[in-house]
């Protein structure tokens, strides 16, 4: 599956690019895809990370303070405001903290 965000919304489509659907909108910045489960983890503006199923199903807000998230495996690394990095599971407990 091929995903972009373009003007702060979720996109997919198929390997030949061709017929795009749009996800979810709403001001985001960053989207992540495991491949493992079919879920995306994506960062809005505001700081809000969630992890999203890929019809756009919210499941589960992760953090509120994030600059950026990205999948470490089947794990969540978040980049928070305050400088700090936590390693997060997908129900957004801390795994690990650095800084």
């Amino acid at each position: 599956m091929i995903y972009y965000v373009k003007n702060g919304v979720l996109y997919t489509a198929d390997y030949m690019g061709a017929a795009a659907k749009r996800i979810i909108g709403d001001n985001i910045s960053s989207a992540f895809l495991n491949e493992s489960n079919k879920t995306f983890v994506i960062t809005r503006t505001n700081g809000l990370v969630e992890v999203i199923n890929e019809n756009g199903l919210r499941l589960r807000n992760i953090f509120d303070k994030a600059v950026d998230a990205r999948f470490q495996g089947n794990d969540i690394l978040v980049m928070e405001k305050s400088g700090r990095t936590t390693l997060r599971s997908l129900s957004g407990l801390v795994l690990k903290s650095i800084g």
